[in-house]
């Protein structure tokens, strides 16, 4: 009878130990992923963008070409931003850009651009597009220049 009495103990032992003992659990996992990025030239991206410089005479000048945006990315851009910042206080006002994209379709991004009544040297404009569809937010950044030329110097030429 002793030996039950203490197989008894000793399992009611092991029992209160299981009780008593936390479990332990993973709290944090590391892993390292090889990830290849390549960067493609505009014409070869998911999203190209077609920039065009130009040079204008004294005026206002409405629906202006400044880029073209190209959805190469295999699903649609359902949200596009523009914003166009510059230097001096000759920005462009922005008039229209696509609002959205879908595969395979392209978009102009202008403006109207107040040449004035002098002509100004060469200015830069900063044009940031931020477009995203179904899990994927892509910003790109790039420059466009702008020059204006006095109409009458070209009545000379």
């Amino acid at each position: 009878m002793i030996n039950r009495r203490y197989l008894l103990l000793l399992a009611a032992l092991v029992v209160v130990i299981a009780l008593t003992v936390n479990t332990s659990g993973v709290s944090m996992v590391a892993t390292d992923r090889d990830v290849n990025v390549k960067i493609a030239e505009d014409q070869n991206a998911y999203i190209g963008l077609e920039t065009f410089d130009q040079s204008l005479t004294t005026g206002t000048h409405e629906d202006v070409e400044l880029i073209i945006i190209h959805n190469r990315l295999g699903r649609e851009l359902t949200e596009i931003d523009v914003t166009i910042s510059g230097d001096k206080n000759v920005s462009p006002k922005l008039q229209d850009y696509p609002k959205s994209l879908g595969v395979g379709e392209s978009g102009t991004v202008t403006a109207t651009i107040n040449c004035g009544g002098e002509a100004f040297d060469t200015q830069t404009w900063s044009v940031r597009i931020t477009a995203s569809g179904n899990d994927v937010m892509i910003t790109l950044d790039r420059t466009v220049s702008v020059s204006c030329e006095n109409s009458a110097e070209n009545d000379s030429d």
